[in-house]
């Protein structure tokens, strides 16, 4: 039986990676969500209710202008504490910061990058926590949610006509909000963009088949990194990369599994 241990801590440092980089992308933008910033917290509590209410208060106190900034201080310090040693508490941690933050955007600050980042640290959690009799079932789950979130996607592009000619990769590739280089412009041509959207639908579609065998599992990894690598560069999903990235490990754990029991 592979080690449940060992590949909950694989997916805590891939998580802590995730949160170094989270934290210092919204110090960046610290200046924006100030007081006097775009995104200020005074144009947000009031969608929690009362300025009084306790829940209020606890959330102006890690959210409000400069305490977001800090409590993305602490995100990086407990990350790079993640990163040396892996532990329950310290992942723990990271989903804190990460539901806070999602609170902070009123649901997401990035889609389902950030839903993906929820599940897997709160999952990678109680995996470290548990016996490994306990752990295995969160590592499951995780892989269960991640072949799901692709079967989904496949799904709706499979009904949806303009993903099966090829015409909305094309539309993607050259909308406005994209910057369109020699490269995407190729891509986005009839005949090649069709192909890709065919190949990107057999992908999604077909993922859940790397479940069956620790093989399979190396082979659609290495195509789901270069996908989200693809989308990266194409559209600036740079997010995706890391939050899928950080559910594989247990995908292999579960696919290593399944081989032992066949």
């Amino acid at each position: 039986m592979p080690d449940v241990t060992f590949f909950a801590e694989v997916s805590a440092r891939l998580l802590a990676l995730q949160a170094v980089i989270h934290g210092l992308e919204f110090l960046e933008i610290s200046k924006a969500t100030s007081a006097s910033g775009v995104w200020r917290w005074a144009e947000l509590e009031g969608e929690f209710g009362s300025s009084r209410s306790t829940v209020v208060r606890v959330l102006r106190f890690f959210l409000a202008d400069q305490n977001f900034a800090r409590l993305n201080v602490f995100r990086i310090a407990s990350a790079l504490w993640v990163l040396m040693a892996p532990s329950a508490t310290g992942v723990g941690l990271l989903f804190a910061f990460q539901l806070l933050t999602m609170l902070r955007w009123l649901g997401t600050f990035n889609g389902g990058s950030d839903y993906m980042a929820l599940l897997v640290s709160f999952f990678t959690t109680l995996a470290i926590a548990f016996p490994p009799e306990a752990a295995k079932f969160c590592l499951w789950y995780i892989a269960a949610q991640l072949c799901l979130s692709y079967v989904r996607a496949g799904w709706v592009k499979a009904v949806n006509r303009d993903w099966r000619n090829g015409n909305a990769l094309s539309v993607f590739i050259l909308s406005p909000m994209y910057s369109t280089n020699s490269l995407a412009a190729l891509v986005s041509t009839s005949p090649i963009a069709r192909l890709i959207a065919w190949a990107v639908m057999f992908f999604e579609l077909t993922f859940p088949l790397s479940l069956l065998n620790s093989h399979y599992a190396i082979g659609y990894m290495g195509v789901g990194l270069l996908f989200h690598l693809g989308n990266a560069y194409l559209f600036g999903l740079n997010r995706f990369v890391y939050a899928w990235l950080s559910a594989y490990p247990a995908l292999y754990f579960c696919s290593m599994s399944v081989n032992l029991s066949l």
